[in-house]
């Protein structure tokens, strides 16, 4: 069966500048993102993209913790200094952790100071800003 309406009525936007819209994003501000994988494992958050002082391991994203925690023996001498947990290259954040024996359950669970309060070490002002911002919204 064919339509009984004009092409034109058929397809109201084919011609130009009849219809416009925007989508949702059009005016979010353009810059870069840090993109962070995780992994869930018995209802556990990992983080296994992320390193902290230049060492990958098994790091725990602890969304209740108010503070972050690392294993001694992960550790090793470096007792109660600041430490950097790197999140990709070019991006670094720094916090004083707690030090705990974690009894071999992960080497660290990243608490709400590093997201919170820590500073970012970015190359880019454009990108510690939006982490901060972003940060202060999900407080």
């Amino acid at each position: 069966m064919y339509s009984k309406l004009s092409p034109s009525q058929s397809r109201p936007c084919s011609s130009a500048g009849r219809c416009s819209f925007t989508l949702p994003w059009a005016h979010e501000p353009i810059g870069q993102e840090i993109n962070l994988a995780f992994v869930i494992r018995n209802n556990l958050v990992f983080l296994p993209s992320a390193a902290i002082d230049g060492r990958s391991g098994q790091f725990l994203l602890g969304t209740a913790a108010p503070r972050t925690v690392v294993d001694r023996n992960f550790a090793g001498s470096q007792t109660s200094r600041p430490m950097r947990l790197e999140l990709d290259q070019k991006e670094s954040l720094r916090f004083t952790p707690d030090l705990i024996d974690m009894h071999g359950v992960a080497d660290a669970i990243v608490g709400a100071d590093v997201w919170g309060t820590a500073q970012s070490q970015s190359t880019s002002p454009r990108v510690s800003s939006r982490i901060k911002r972003k940060a202060s919204i999900r407080s």
